[in-house]
């Protein structure tokens, strides 16, 4: 389960549930720093040489619910994507993802659309950056976008 944050008012009365709430986040992140998991989400992206083949995404932790309750509260997650890509020549990691669409208060049920960027290290290659879109939905599904 991921954390939520509660917005604390004045004269509020404290309560144990709120407190036990605040143990649970501290845990949650003890045991990200103890397995080296402090990325909310991680996900592999694979491309070939070949320019007319997709890429292959896969999610390696993390879930759409878990992404979803972050963004509800407007924290912003942070999704590690490991590429290698021989197309373009970028092979490395990066969290350059920007959100495009994501689920909020007006439309709870919408899709996870992020885009990865990152320098591209083939000179041959037209441009200088490597860029996919990826699309997550609620089913824990990955695709290019």
């Amino acid at each position: 389960m991921s954390y939520i944050k509660h917005t604390w008012v004045d004269n509020e009365t404290i309560t144990a549930s709120k407190l036990n709430n605040i143990e649970d986040g501290i845990d949650e992140v003890n045991e990200k720093i103890a397995s080296g998991n402090i990325y909310d989400a991680v996900v592999s992206i694979y491309h070939d040489n070949i320019s007319v083949h997709n890429y292959e995404i896969t999610i390696e932790s993390g879930s759409y619910a878990e992404l979803k309750a972050k963004l509800m509260v407007n924290d912003p997650p942070v999704i590690l994507a490991k590429v290698w890509d021989n197309l373009t020549g970028f092979k490395g990691a990066t969290t350059m993802t920007s959100l495009y669409m994501f689920p909020s208060q007006e439309d709870p049920n919408s899709n996870i659309i992020f885009a990865v960027k990152a320098p591209s290290t083939n000179t041959a290659v037209h441009t200088q950056w490597f860029g996919v879109g990826v699309e997550w939905n609620s089913s824990d599904e990955v695709a290019p976008w």
